[in-house]
């Protein structure tokens, strides 16, 4: 390989290098090229001082405390109400509407609207089962409060 498409494949890897998320050959590699090529070595330096300068950033972090009180106040429990009403009235008109003008279709056969039928049925239907899973599971989950 020519020095400058050896370059450009290290350049790619030097981020992972830094971060210890290559193998062992490939962290080898890099190694052995920074040690004779000034260009990739001045990357290197770069990518380690800013990775160095955004380690030492403070983060100030609220208080969970006042976290909660903002994700659960009463306004913004209502306004996610609200929302989520809107967005499921919304899928309800318009999935009528376009059931009153799918089985109204005088140029489609009765027994390709009841395939079609049967398809969406379905589909919807495994839908609503995993819904209603997740929605008991959810009432019972131990990992629900956990803060990331």
């Amino acid at each position: 390989m020519n020095n400058i498409n050896d370059c450009q494949h290290i350049e790619i890897l030097i981020s992972g290098y830094l971060d210890g998320e290559l193998t062992q050959q490939e962290s080898q590699r890099v190694a052995l090229h920074l040690t004779h090529c000034e260009e990739c070595q001045a990357t290197y330096r770069g990518l380690k001082d800013l990775q160095q300068a955004i380690g030492k950033t403070a983060c100030p972090d609220m208080e969970h405390e006042k976290l909660d009180n903002i994700v659960n106040d009463l306004t913004s429990r209502r306004i996610e109400g609200l929302g989520w009403f809107s967005i499921i009235a919304g899928l309800v008109m318009l999935i009528a509407f376009s059931l009153y003008s799918f089985w109204f279709d005088t140029e489609m056969a009765w027994y390709s609207k009841l395939a079609v039928s049967f398809l969406w049925g379905g589909g919807v239907g495994l839908f609503v089962s995993v819904l209603r899973q997740r929605w008991i599971i959810k009432k019972t989950d131990k990992y629900r409060k956990v803060k990331l």
